[in-house]
């Protein structure tokens, strides 16, 4: 256009070249116009078609200026897509190096520096999931709808669950975490504190147990099982390693969470009780071998629930080194340690006491925490915590639980508060006196303002005020 409308036709980029470029095509002329273009955009300049006016000059000026800023701008985000693309690979190469070259300044077992190389690739190829940072970022609600749909049908077929109300289901699924472990990775030590259960949602696992300072496959469990539950719900140190046999997504719920929850729902507790106990009775405490044949551990089903099997000829091998280490003399088999530890007090004052219905009462060690459930459940072996003082004496006293409050005309009213009935009215006034404040209550009455002079006349779920 500049060349067309310009006086001098032959004083111009393409008049200079083509004198008679205005008899030339409309095609030919913005051919040659988009050569010089993208000869001058890239730089190269050959220098055939070149500015012949100052009008041409000029725009030349702006074009070449344009060309630069374009030029810088695209070099400038290839960089960064580049360095973008590169970054998480060059810091999980740091993060190897850094790995290794920790495992070598303290002299880590090789097996050890294949699990923590093993992690890390895997949570390399799974860091663009993003699964974690996605759910953190969204509402409570939200994050709980998202854990039922992914997790409830997983839960509520795990056998230790069989029988209990949707609600507490409801409750336990958004306390669980999901985890990724790679092949061979340990997932629980031996004699760890048991702090966590696990569901594997998928995956597998395979049970393992030092005998004679040997390891041994006594166990496996497959998608859908659970692992860990024996250690927590028996307040006993993890009886066996598990470590994973493939790739394995599984869910974790703490110890703290589960038992909150449990003495909330103190129905499901017994029902959950009973479930470990069956599991427990109908595989010889802890553990089940087929001894019609000799082959290695597999998974059973017993009463339509699919179970871990165990051999339970090395966990008595194993047990049995133990206290042999200890010192103590072992003459009763596995399954009487798991079903009748309430011959040997010096265990533990804290036992559970399982109380079928027509047989006499065994018990299991378990620690304070330990979820308690009453004889209420008819028909079923049930479990009730009990106390053992010096003499090896055992309190049948259920623990109740009470609403207590300050009595309104002696005191501002406060709200109420739930506690678990204590041993005797000095403990209840002293627990009540820390509650509401540091007061110094003498005397109580229930809710018809008769006062109470013994602890026993004291119900469950009776709401007290205090004076």
């Amino acid at each position: 256009m500049i060349a067309d409308r310009y006086p001098d036709s032959k004083k111009t980029w393409i008049g200079a070249v083509y004198p008679d470029f205005k008899q030339l095509s409309v095609g030919d002329r913005y051919i040659t116009s988009l050569y010089w273009s993208i000869v001058t955009l890239t730089t190269t300049g050959y220098g055939d078609l070149h500015a012949e006016n100052s009008r041409e000059m000029l725009f030349d000026i702006f074009y070449m200026l344009f060309n630069l800023g374009l030029t810088s701008y695209i070099i400038g985000n290839m960089t960064n897509l580049v360095v973008h693309w590169t970054s998480r690979t060059r810091n999980f190469r740091e993060a190897v190096k850094a790995a290794q070259e920790f495992a070598k300044r303290n002299q880590l077992p090789p097996r050890v520096q294949d699990q923590v190389l093993s992690h890390m690739c895997l949570k390399f190829k799974t860091e663009t999931l993003k699964q974690e940072e996605t759910l953190n970022g969204l509402p409570k609600a939200i994050r709980t709808s998202i854990a039922h749909h992914l997790f409830f049908p997983i839960v509520q077929n795990v056998h230790l669950f069989q029988g209990v109300s949707r609600n507490l289901l409801f409750q336990l699924v958004p306390e669980m975490e999901a985890e990724y472990f790679p092949p061979k990775q340990e997932v629980i030590l031996q004699n760890e504190a048991p702090t966590d259960l696990y569901i594997i949602v998928s995956g597998a696992v395979e049970f393992i147990a030092q005998i004679e300072g040997l390891e041994q496959i006594i166990g496996k469990a497959v998608a859908g099982e659970i692992f860990g539950d024996i250690g927590v719900l028996c307040g006993r140190p993890q009886p066996f390693a598990v470590r994973t046999t493939e790739i394995s997504q599984i869910l974790r719920l703490s110890r703290t969470s589960l038992m909150n929850i449990l003495r909330a729902n103190p129905e499901d507790e017994c029902i959950i009780m009973n479930n470990l106990l069956m599991k427990l009775q109908g595989f010889g405490g802890f553990g089940y071998v087929d001894h019609q044949t000799n082959a290695g551990p597999e998974i059973k089903r017993h009463d339509d629930i699919t179970l871990t099997s165990i051999d339970i000829n090395n966990l008595e091998a194993r047990v049995k080194k133990q206290e042999r280490d200890d010192g103590q003399e072992v003459n009763k088999t596995m399954n009487d340690l798991s079903l009748n530890l309430e011959n040997k007090s010096e265990l533990s004052e804290h036992k559970v006491e399982l109380i079928g219905p027509d047989e006499g009462t065994k018990s299991c060690q378990l620690k304070p925490e330990v979820p308690s459930c009453s004889n209420s459940c008819l028909k079923r072996p049930t479990c009730s915590t009990s106390s053992s003082g010096s003499q090896g004496t055992k309190s049948t006293h259920h623990k109740k639980r009470i609403t207590i409050h300050v009595k309104k005309e002696s005191l501002h009213q406060q709200f109420g508060k739930l506690i678990i009935l204590p041993d005797s009215l000095q403990e209840l006034f002293r627990v009540a006196g820390q509650r509401f404040g540091s007061y110094d209550f003498k005397r109580a009455v229930n809710a018809e303002d008769a006062e109470i002079d013994d602890i026993d006349v004291i119900r469950d779920g009776d709401h007290l005020f205090f004076l």
